[in-house]
């Protein structure tokens, strides 16, 4: 099986906005359930969704047979750890309802990256 090393960050062609992101799984029926299917008893440690043409969006979750972090957090080897994808194309709708809420923040060239800004009101 052959492997290749990749770094894992979100990258457009021309990375014109780049920032962070956030998302908390839904209750009833999450990520984990939808695959759960295809991943068996593997863990997802990874998910990359890429919007190439709306209304579907190409989704890549990357997968575990055992945990990569140990209980604070840390990573339980500095190796890269050798991880499984699966690919799937599907309505965005369906991919959003996987999960409660989405919050992005970008800026061009992700010059605010995670600073601290102080705000007025418009």
């Amino acid at each position: 099986m052959k492997t290749e090393t990749r770094k894992f960050q979100a990258s457009t062609h021309y990375n014109d906005w780049h920032g962070t992101m956030s998302a908390d799984d839904m209750d009833v029926k999450n990520i984990h359930q939808y695959f759960k299917n295809i991943i068996n008893d593997e863990y997802i440690i990874g998910v990359e969704a890429s919007i190439y043409y709306f209304p579907e969006v190409s989704v890549t979750i990357y997968t575990t047979n055992e945990s990569l972090f140990n209980e604070d957090g840390s990573m339980k080897s500095k190796k890269y750890p050798v991880l499984k994808e699966y690919k799937k194309d599907m309505p965005i709708e369906a991919f959003l309802k996987l999960f409660k809420q989405f919050n992005f923040k970008f800026s061009p060239k992700n010059q605010l990256k995670t600073r601290k800004i102080k705000v007025t009101k418009a």
